[in-house]
């Protein structure tokens, strides 16, 4: 809640007033300022104009899929996946 009853504008031009916030957006706000080192007002000015400005339009992620063909091992028992991998590998190393 904004009570603009409190309006003052100082010598710089800015405008000062009373914000009340809910004790969820202090704690964000109390986070803010702790991890970029700034005051609440630099917080809340950056909050508001970041909500104001326009939303950049992302291009629609699409996953995209390609048939594999017939598989060279079972792949619907990991057991057996295991197996063919452990073989394979030992013959390696002992060839």
């Amino acid at each position: 809640m904004i009570h603009m009853a409190d309006k003052k504008t100082d010598k710089m031009g800015r405008v000062r007033t009373t914000v009340t916030f809910d004790p969820d957006v202090a704690k964000i706000l109390e986070r803010l300022q702790k991890e970029r080192g700034v005051g609440l007002s630099d917080v809340v000015n950056d909050a508001v104009r970041n909500a104001s400005a326009p939303q950049a339009k992302r291009k629609r992620f699409v996953q995209t899929t390609s048939d594999m063909g017939v598989p060279f091992m079972p792949i619907d028992n990991i057991g057996e996946v295991l197996d063919v991998l452990e073989e394979d590998y030992w013959r390696k190393k002992l060839a």
